[in-house]
């Protein structure tokens, strides 16, 4: 029993990995017109990335927001700066081929080694007993190769034209 739903579990997870990464993508990839202008009050670095915090005017001139953040800027932007974005859930995003590249990785990544857990503990469940881990354990391998692969270029290329 434990092994269904660990699997449905772990199913589950390699979903919402995916779902959780089609606004940011979309966002950043600049899908579709701006939402509207980020006007930024402060950037600051944190241990892995780098944030800004700011306002938010819309497009249609609807109400303006503050305390918006501003995901993955390409920029070490200084206050009063504007930057055209679209929203994704409550973070704004500038057209940025690196946060694409970084996101689709990450939930490939995450997809990758949550679905083929889930079809091992699907499998060992139907069978009463732990399943080998050979064409799982090859799935997990290949996604996180192919996941770790994309961030090293992509780092490596951001790093180089930046």
């Amino acid at each position: 029993m434990l092994g269904g739903a660990g699997a449905v579990m772990c199913a589950m997870m390699a979903i919402g990995a995916v779902w959780t990464s089609v606004g940011p993508v979309g966002a950043a990839a600049g899908i579709g017109p701006a939402d509207g202008v980020f006007t930024v009050s402060r950037c600051y670095a944190t241990e892995t990335n780098r944030r800004c915090e700011g306002s938010f005017a819309p497009a249609d001139g609807t109400e303006h927001r503050n305390g918006v953040e501003l995901g993955s800027p390409r920029e070490p932007y200084t206050g009063g700066e504007q930057v055209e974005v679209r929203l994704a859930e409550a973070t704004a995003y500038e057209r940025s081929a690196v946060t694409v590249a970084f996101t689709i990785a990450l939930a490939l990544l995450l997809a990758g080694l949550y679905g083929a857990t889930a079809a091992w503990l699907g499998k060992s469940a139907r069978r009463g007993r732990f399943a080998g881990l050979g064409l799982y354990a090859a799935v997990m391998a290949v996604t996180s190769s192919a996941a770790l692969s994309l961030l090293l270029v992509t780092g490596l290329l951001d790093w180089l034209l930046t």
